[in-house]
């Protein structure tokens, strides 16, 4: 599959042509090329935040030391982006010129000066704008704090995490209401003037836990006419299921205020700044996490999923069918999907507010799956699974048996649509702790699809499906400790399982929260073959997931997809969840294509043992895999570790820089040995 994505010349220019991009953010120091004078030096390596928001430069910012004053240097083309200044170069007097709402900013490189609206003013401590290079890309360096300030934005320094962080002018929150007269229930903040901000939202049900959404508002102080009840705003909206809202200064954001919401459903938040009554509005409203082709039980479906139990419209064209998610907010930007193969020819998705297709005013999300030639909407069947919708496109209308798992309770479920009332008769075989059954063809709804189902979930391994003469032949493969009950219904067939050992396991009650290091816009390293580190920790992520669940644990992602996650709310999401062990998972890259091995970087704390989980988790990595060990590391700048409050570590499984190791993470053997491992590990800790 192949997705369309509209790139810019531009964009395609500023991007590196390196071995890795977006790494730098996990070294202490990092080698940078003064252009002017062709001079190598290490430099630290800093964090950037703008109104709370990373941001992710080609070219790192830096801690640039002249004559014992130290100054943050920052790419500026990636600041002015981001409050929207323009930015121009002029390359025979070696000049950047900044405007930003009528202010001109001219620095010259190397120069102690700056032309401020076309005064001459001293640069902090001499520190000049510089040209500076990284792995072959050069980019004009100013001093942060200087430019900024200039421009109207204040300036936090974060030294735990070295992090700069750039804020709109600081503001108060002088009183919350909660607002459902509309169409969608607001949250909303009067404020002083407009501020900046972010949201997270945590699907704590997965888990046994709650679910909230939490709001920070950036450089804001928190000063209410009105004291909370509390330190609550009590809403209880059944109906919604929206039910409380705490609100406290925090030092997270930095110097701000966070709201944390506590809901039924697992909701976004839409932040708006209302000009006519100086608020900030958090609008809840269902939103659609994504939309993609996934194999589902050997049929291609469209799978369309949202963050609560969605309301939805069909429409069948012939060509194509429709999928309208009503009073729903799409996450990612209009796009759109290539197939190409098994029925569907694309599926575009799209965004609609303010329509009146429906109702006036009304949003929602449209998903439009376009057929091949060969395959017409009649073959297409969408049904709600939780909070998903997923439309099963069948180029040939078979069916398949339903299969559920429940994490939680370690029980799961086989069923079979059946025409009839029917007597299935099952022999169970003790040497491999396996069911076996068949059922005429004839009995069953639709014609099923033939092959072999892994399921490896702590309580089935597999279930197979062989079409012999006039009958369908079953393979029920368990794990051993798994119990099973069979149910013979009217016009359904239906085995039950339990996994006692698994439901009571020491563990059970122990949360794992795993993070897929980088993701979205960020691709991490990127090997020789241009395979990018976001995609191989997902991929290791999603199995060491599925092999603690087989072990007991509960686990909780900060990502299951292709996607982008602020490196504080990675933290922000762990410790809501009130885990008990932080795991984010990375592969490695260098300049020296020779470095090899595996290392677990750590941030040494009294309170936490993060030095014991790194040392039982690198033990077991190595001792699977083989790998050089290149030990456990103090790290305790590094923001996911440093800003979680349970045991964490973050885990480099090799180098897409080195030819070998890159072969081996390439291939799903070598994850799935990691991520014994590091269940290993954990369990090892653990007890």
């Amino acid at each position: 599959m192949k997705r369309i994505v509209i790139i810019l010349l531009a964009i395609l220019l500023a991007i590196p042509n390196v071995a890795f991009a977006n790494k730098f953010a996990e070294s202490e120091t990092v080698e940078l090329t003064d252009s002017k004078y062709g001079t190598s030096s290490e430099y630290q390596v800093v964090n950037l935040l703008i109104d709370g928001n990373d941001v992710l430069a080609d070219v790192p910012a830096i801690l640039y030391n002249l004559n014992g004053k130290t100054r943050t240097l920052v790419p500026i083309s990636f600041i002015t982006e981001k409050i929207g200044a323009s930015i121009a170069w002029n390359g025979e007097n070696q000049e950047v010129t900044i405007n930003h709402k009528g202010n001109i900013i001219v620095l010259k490189i190397d120069s102690a000066q700056a032309t401020v609206n076309g005064k001459k003013v001293d640069l902090p401590n001499g520190v000049p704008a510089k040209l500076m290079s990284y792995q072959g890309t050069t980019r004009t360096m100013v001093p942060v704090n200087f430019v900024t300030q200039q421009l109207g934005y204040e300036i936090f320094w974060l030294g735990d995490t070295k992090t700069v962080s750039i804020n709109k002018p600081r503001q108060s929150l002088t009183g919350v209401r909660y607002d459902d007269s509309g169409v969608y229930p607001e949250l909303r903040f009067k404020v002083t003037d407009e501020v900046a901000a972010t949201t997270f939202s945590v699907d704590g049900q997965l888990v046994g836990g709650k679910n909230t959404l939490t709001i920070d508002f950036h450089n804001t102080e928190l000063d209410l006419d009105n004291p909370l009840v509390y330190g609550s705003l009590i809403i209880n909206d059944m109906f919604q299921e929206i039910y409380d809202m705490t609100l406290e200064a925090t030092d997270t954001t930095p110097g701000g205020v966070r709201a944390v919401v506590s809901l039924g459903n697992y909701r976004n938040g839409e932040v708006s700044y209302d000009n006519a009554t100086g608020e900030m509005v958090v609008q809840l409203i269902n939103s659609v996490k994504y939309i993609d082709v996934e194999e589902i039980n050997g049929l291609n479906a469209v799978v369309i999923d949202t963050t609560e139990g969605p309301a939805f419209n069909v429409t069948n064209l012939g060509d194509q069918v429709i999928v309208d998610v009503i009073h729903a907010k799409l996450l990612e930007k209009d796009n759109a999907i290539i197939v190409g193969e098994h029925g569907i020819d694309s599926v575009l998705y799209e965004q609609y507010d303010n329509s009146a297709v429906y109702d006036e005013g009304t949003r929602f999300t449209r998903v439009t799956i376009s057929l091949d030639n060969d395959t017409s909407s009649d073959n297409v069947f969408v049904e709600q699974v939780d909070n998903k919708i997923v439309a099963y496109v069948a180029d040939h209308l078979n069916g398949t048996y339903n299969y559920s798992r429940d994490l939680l309770e370690a029980t799961s479920a086989f069923g079979l649509d059946l025409n009839s009332i029917s007597n299935v008769n099952v022999a169970y075989n003790a040497s491999t702790h396996s069911l076996h059954f068949t059922v005429p063809v004839s009995q069953v709804t639709r014609a099923l699809e033939i092959g072999e189902t892994k399921q490896d979930d702590g309580l089935i391994n597999k279930i197979s499906v062989n079409k012999v003469s006039d009958n369908y032949e079953f393979g029920v493969y368990m794990v051993e400790d798994t119990q099973y009950q069979v149910s013979n219904g009217s016009t359904k067939f239906s085995i039950a399982f339990a996994n006692n050992v698994l439901k009571n396991s020491d563990f059970r009650d122990k949360l794992v929260v795993i993070d897929p290091g980088h993701g979205g816009h960020d691709p991490g390293a990127i090997s020789t073959l241009g395979i990018q580190e976001k995609d191989v920790v997902l991929k290791a992520s999603l199995m060491l997931k599925k092999k603690l669940e087989n072990a007991g644990f509960k686990v909780y992602m900060t990502r299951e997809r292709d996607n982008y996650v602020k490196l504080y709310d990675r933290a922000g999401i762990a410790n809501q969840l009130d885990a008990d062990i932080f795991i984010s998972v990375h592969a490695n890259a260098a300049g020296n294509k020779s470095a090899q091995g595996i290392e677990t970087l750590y941030k040494p704390d009294p309170a936490r043992n993060n030095e014991g989980l790194a040392r039982a988790i690198q033990d077991e990595l190595i001792d699977a895999t083989g790998a050089k060990d290149r030990g456990i590391v103090s790290r305790p700048e590094l923001v996911v570790i440093r800003e979680t409050e349970m045991d964490a570590v973050l885990l480099e499984l090799g180098f897409l820089s080195n030819v070998d190791e890159e072969a081996k993470l390439l291939q799903d053997l070598y994850l799935e040995t990691c991520a014994n491992a590091v269940v290993k590990g954990v369990i090892e800790f653990m007890d």
